[in-house]
């Protein structure tokens, strides 16, 4: 199984195009479109997408993620085999999660002179080194003969929140298609500061008091805070963006607190 993550949308036929390759190569490949709505050259975004999606698709899947400003760069092109998957993608931190969350990860620089389709030119690696790259690993190629050893990948900066007695300050580190605020501060966090607190939780985020509560419907009266499916604590407005109404975006600052 290969799955696409990408910030090329459908107006074009670059999604298409990959496909067609994957599809000459390992004509039996399964691909699945993990997305290809991440805002354009938003590593980090792509970075959460795959770092929280992976782990629902069978052990051994090929994750190919192509959020690429530096294409035609100096960057590496990389495999990863983490979490009991491979990654395929180019090293400009959109695999930090996966280093962050998997005890153990070996990466392969892949030896484009030898992998990649020719092109006149050098802007599309999805097409012409990762999509053929995915292919061969579906088709049972080792990652080894595929490229080199490779150490010192690229990583972003996913702080965790910082905690000071009965609060916890963290920031957005995603908006979604509904306008949740998504943040750093991840269910473990939450329940040490449950433990320690006085009282309720309460989340501040854009200037207004966001109640921490257990689903959205919950909270139908103003900005709420809950802790997503992913495990994540997020900002949200009922049937509103939440974004929006408070002005939020990656980077903004968010603090959680035991409401006394």
């Amino acid at each position: 199984m290969i799955t696409l993550t990408t910030d090329f949308g459908f107006a074009e036929p670059f999604v298409g195009q990959m496909k067609g390759v994957i599809l000459s190569i390992a004509p039996k490949a399964s691909i699945v479109d993990l997305t290809h709505g991440i805002r354009a050259h938003d590593i980090a975004a792509a970075a959460l997408a795959i770092g929280t999606s992976y782990r629902y698709f069978p052990e051994g899947a090929i994750h190919v993620a192509v959020v690429d400003p530096g294409v035609g760069s100096s960057r590496a092109p990389i495999i990863l085999e983490a979490c009991g998957s491979y990654f395929v993608g180019p090293d400009n931190g959109i695999f930090t999660l996966l280093k962050r969350d998997c005890s153990e990860g070996i990466a392969w620089r892949i030896n484009s002179r030898d992998m990649a389709l020719d092109s006149p030119g050098n802007t599309f690696h999805g097409r012409h080194i990762f999509a053929p790259v995915a292919a061969r690993l579906e088709l049972g190629q080792s990652p080894s003969a595929l490229g080199k050893p490779f150490d010192g990948m690229v990583t972003l900066p996913f702080p965790g929140p910082a905690r000071e007695g009965c609060e916890l300050r963290g920031e957005v580190i995603h908006v979604d298609v509904f306008g949740n605020a998504i943040t750093n501060i991840r269910v473990t966090d939450v329940e040490a500061l449950r433990g320690v607190s006085r009282g309720a939780l309460v989340a501040e985020a854009g200037g207004e008091r966001c109640p921490l509560v257990g689903y959205y419907a919950e909270g139908v009266s103003g900005p709420h805070a809950l802790v997503n499916s992913d495990g994540y604590l997020e900002i949200f407005l009922f049937e509103e963006s939440a974004a929006l109404r408070l002005g939020l975006d990656a980077g903004s600052k968010i603090r959680l607190t035991g409401d006394s």
